[in-house]
């Protein structure tokens, strides 16, 4: 109990078993280390002392005891003396494998991963079946070398296939490099090995089945947790991320209602204000939902991914202020992840948004307009090869010239034309842009200019309407006209 206490940085507790322990025994050696351990920062001469007693006469030659007590220096902290009697204990017994463990564990501390690993990989030499050995490898490479950690691993449940602490760990190595499934089924064999798994276990099982996307297993378990502990906060969570992701709306709100109205705000997450977002979206509460995603990008604005679900959400809505506001900061924070379809995407918002008729869209067409603009202007520069960047910049100069006097989408239209018809394809763009320049052509008096293009749609489509009316309207002018 002294060392469980130690561990948790209670002092005072670890004393008080400590001394209970020499009570009961007072020639207990881990209870002599452990009650000078205790005294290592605040009175080291005397720790000393109680060690060299324990390694006096007799215990000159014990192996253990040297690396006991530099583990207790590795405790506080204390490297050189850890080193120091890490190595009295190779000299008692070169084959002791603890005193490697103990040496590999001063080098982790230290940062220097490989020879903390030869420390390792020597205690496993002298103690094949030395388990600690293989966890503590495997724990140094678990974020690093994965392979290398899955290896040993590996090793040491040849040796012992019945190693709940093995699965535990290997389950932790495929969580931590995002094999979810590898992850889920190593930590279903530790629970079906170990009865006496904690409730950090438990709960760590149950978020490795979410991102396994086990989310009915992961709410089960995450129930049990909570049935024992109410206050888990990360169980709470988990419950209403399972919920959302299971599309059970009302059970979800109801788990939200609670774990996100807790006083003390610090502990929320991106994903937390991202899921209860989405759960809002989903029961109709949109205004409530938008706040919430604003929040996780507040918490997290590299999840920039998040600007165009909210953009596609205001859309949706038909809010087009807030769909081309979010797509923008999607694009000026996006770097190399913003791609031409982005630009595309915000071309045609702005597209739409000139062309509304709602009082707050017309008030601001020309700054639509222009967004447009420029954002097709984009998609052309990154390619021209594609009609499409032309096509709605056609579109857009159409707006801007509704009667088609200035003839502003006339070069667009031509460079459609040019494109789609070397490809033959899109037949209906094409037919668009046809019937544009034929009526620019009309208008202005080029009657004759005009014919080809109304003639061109009909070669597309012979039974196109408006394209037989021009015709006939037109060599029904030229007639008159004496032409």
């Amino acid at each position: 109990m002294g060392e469980i206490y130690f561990t948790l940085n209670m002092p005072d507790s670890a004393a008080y078993y400590y001394q209970k322990g020499l009570e009961a025994n007072p020639n207990s050696v881990a209870n002599k280390i452990g009650a000078a351990k205790l005294k290592i920062q605040s009175d080291p001469k005397a720790a000393e002392s109680i060690f060299k007693e324990i390694v006096g006469g007799k215990n000159k030659k014990n192996p253990e005891y040297y690396t006991r007590i530099g583990q207790a220096y590795l405790d506080n902290g204390d490297l050189e003396e850890a080193t120091r009697y890490a190595e009295k204990a190779k000299q008692a017994d070169v084959k002791y494998a603890d005193a490697y463990l103990l040496q590999g564990d001063i080098y982790a501390a230290e940062k220097n991963a490989s020879k903390a690993a030869e420390q390792y990989e020597q205690a496993i030499y002298f103690d094949q079946a030395h388990r600690q050995g293989y966890i503590k490898y495997a724990r140094l490479f678990s974020s690093v070398n994965a392979e290398r950690a899955i290896e040993m691993l590996n090793k040491l449940l040849a040796l012992d296939a019945q190693s709940a602490i093995a699965y535990r760990e290997l389950a932790e190595v495929y969580y931590a490099n995002n094999q979810f499934a590898k992850a889920a089924q190593a930590y279903e064999q530790f629970v079906s090995l170990d009865n006496f798994y904690s409730e950090a276990e438990m709960a760590r099982y149950a978020t490795i089945l979410f991102y396994n996307k086990n989310f009915d297993q992961s709410a089960k378990i995450a129930l049990e947790v909570l049935k024992k502990n109410p206050n888990n906060f990360v169980m709470q969570r988990l419950l209403m991320y399972n919920a959302v992701e299971l599309k059970n709306y009302k059970l979800a709100a109801d788990y939200a209602d609670r774990f996100m109205n807790q006083a003390d705000t610090s502990k929320y997450i991106y994903l937390d204000y991202r899921y209860y977002g989405t759960l809002l979206s989903q029961v109709g509460e949109k205004e409530k939902s938008y706040k919430q995603l604003e929040k996780a990008l507040q918490i997290d604005p590299t999840k920039i991914e998040l600007y165009k679900e909210l953009g596609n959400m205001y859309e949706a809505d038909g809010d087009y202020e807030n769909a081309i506001l979010q797509h923008t900061k999607y694009i000026e924070n996006g770097a190399d992840q913003v791609t031409l379809a982005d630009y595309y995407s915000l071309g045609r918002l702005n597209y739409f948004a000139a062309g509304d008729t709602l009082p707050q869209h017309v008030a601001n067409r020309d700054k639509y307009l222009a967004g447009a603009d420029s954002s097709f202007a984009k998609v052309v520069e990154q390619a021209p090869d594609n009609y499409l960047g032309y096509f709605w910049q056609a579109r857009t100069n159409s707006l801007k010239d509704p009667n088609s006097d200035l003839g502003l989408a006339k070069p667009y239209y031509e460079k459609v034309a040019e494109i789609l018809e070397a490809k033959g394809t899109n037949k209906n763009q094409l037919i668009e842009a046809y019937s544009y320049l034929g009526y620019y052509l009309y208008i202005k008096g080029q009657l004759a200019e005009s014919i080809p293009y109304w003639e061109k749609i009909l070669a597309l489509d012979p039974e196109h309407a408006v394209a037989k009316q021009a015709l006939e309207g037109i060599k029904a002018e030229m007639e008159a006209a004496g032409n």
